[in-house]
Parts: C-alpha cells; sequence; structure tokens
C-alpha cells in the first residue's frame, strides 16, 4: 500500500501513510490531536509548565508552538502539494508558561491588527480570468475613485450605497491598488 501511487482522487498514498505516523495538514489538528500528542510525548516525564494553562490556549496558538513541518505529499484530484506537520518532541520538551504566555499575547495582537479596517477611496485594478483550464484568458478591470476597504488579506470594493461589488485577496495575481492622495479627496 505504501509507495508511490494513489488512492482513489484524494491522496497520495504517502500521504495516507503520514496519517497513520501521526502528520497532517495545519489545518486538520484539533486542539484534542494536539493536547493527545503532548501527552504521548511527556509519557513519562514532568511538563515544564502548567497543564491547565496549555489546555486553555486556542487551537490557532496551540498549533503554532507545537506543530513542525514534517514532511509533503500529492493531494487532491490534480496532484496538488500539501505540507504535512506533526507535534515536535523537543517544541514540547521546552515549553514553558513564558513561552505560551507570549505566544498568546502575539495571537492577540494579530487578531486585533486583522479586525482593524483600513478604509481609503482609491482605483483597483484586477483581472477577471475565462477560458479552460487548458487555454485560460485574462481580461484587465478597473474600476476608479471608488471606496476601498482592507479586511485583513483581501480588498473589499463598496459602492456609494455601502454595498459590496468585489472582493478581491491583496496577493492575487493582477490586483493593484492605488490610494488618492488627499488633494483628490478633497476635490470630490
Amino acid at each position: 500500500m505504501y509507495g508511490n501511487g494513489y488512492d482513489g482522487y484524494s491522496m497520495s498514498n504517502n500521504a495516507r501513510a503520514a496519517y497513520d505516523n501521526d502528520e497532517k495538514p495545519f489545518s486538520r489538528w484539533t486542539k484534542e490531536d494536539l493536547l493527545e500528542q503532548v501527552d504521548y510525548v511527556l509519557e513519562d516525564t514532568t511538563p515544564q509548565f502548567d497543564r491547565k494553562k496549555l489546555e486553555k490556549l486556542p487551537v490557532a496558538v496551540l498549533r503554532d508552538i507545537l506543530l513542525s513541518m514534517s514532511s509533503w505529499h500529492h493531494t487532491g484530484k490534480y496532484y496538488n502539494v500539501t505540507d504535512f506537520y506533526e507535534v515536535s518532541p523537543s517544541y514540547v520538551e521546552e515549553l514553558t508558561d513564558e513561552k505560551m504566555d507570549s505566544a498568546l499575547q502575539y495571537y492577540r495582537e494579530k487578531k486585533k491588527e486583522a479586525a482593524e479596517i483600513k478604509s481609503y477611496r482609491g482605483s483597483i485594478s484586477y483581472l477577471v480570468w475565462s477560458g479552460t483550464r487548458a487555454h485560460p484568458k485574462a481580461k484587465e478591470e478597473r474600476l476608479d475613485d471608488v471606496l476601498i476597504e482592507e479586511h485583513g488579506c483581501f480588498y473589499v470594493v463598496k459602492n456609494e450605497d455601502g454595498k459590496e461589488i468585489l472582493r478581491k485577496k491583496m496577493d492575487s495575481r493582477g490586483t493593484c491598488v492605488t490610494k488618492y492622495e488627499k488633494e483628490k479627496r478633497l476635490n470630490d
């Protein structure tokens, strides 16, 4: 069963084997899975941290402080490459209350930063894709003098009534935003 090859259309045989070895994609790690692996690593050892504090951490923080990339495997119908992670025994053994506090503080700052919405008037140019997978065609579109808000990693364009008319990922190919200077806004 292991080695080259695919198991249906979902993932390679090597990816299936990785799941059997307690490796999985970052987003597939649940809080219960992480805590179970911590218990396994610390089987006969006394931890240097408060276990109850560890249990109260959000799963996003647990993933950041416990997981390390272990391998990559092909998944999906189109042979996508997916990174797999495992709970690092050295991360668990070196974990302290101070490291957990620091990670939680960093998480809260990032969450607060992501929640802040930057709003301004400007222009946005972006690509609209058509055609087929084998023969894609891109057409450049442009919206001028619109309200643009930055929500996390997205540009959200709204009309004068405040209704969303476009949502584009900031790092998507062909997306470019130009902010209008204050002088332009005074002339509106």
